[in-house]
């Protein structure tokens, strides 16, 4: 329950096990709730294009189905609304191309949601990951 009102309302949650302090994960969120958070986000790939997957559609007989190619790359999550000061955030991408090249870096951009509206943008080094590592 907790995790779905705060996904409802773009905002965090914290779960604490009997183990440990609730006053930590309260300063935590508290701290949060004051500090600006990015919205706008976009993500630049560099030169890889990150369209939505494919597309089904039946198309007369329900033994056919229409799809349109993969898109070179495929991210996850989709569409980031905003992230929050404190939190984690690890974003995928699958390379469906083996010819095409993982960038060394991306670039997450968006506005800081205060006053100002400030544009911010972060370099973020890709730590690449090959299927065959996971097989």
């Amino acid at each position: 329950m907790c995790e779905g009102i705060a996904r409802a309302g773009n905002g965090e949650f914290l779960l604490a096990v009997h183990t440990e302090s609730i006053l930590q994960k309260c300063a935590k969120l508290f701290n949060a709730a004051r500090s600006p958070f990015l919205r706008g986000i976009s993500i630049n790939w560099g030169n890889i294009s990150t369209t939505p997957g494919v597309t089904f559609s039946h198309q007369g007989s329900p033994r056919s189905v229409a799809t349109r190619s993969l898109p070179l790359v495929q991210q996850a999550p989709h569409t980031i609304h905003a992230i929050h000061v404190g939190t984690r955030m690890n974003i995928f991408a699958l390379i469906t191309s083996r010819h095409a090249k993982p960038p060394k870096e991306i670039v997450v951009s968006g506005v800081l949601d205060d006053e100002f509206r400030q544009p911010f943008q972060l370099r973020i080094a890709v730590q690449q990951i090959a299927l065959g590592e996971w097989l």
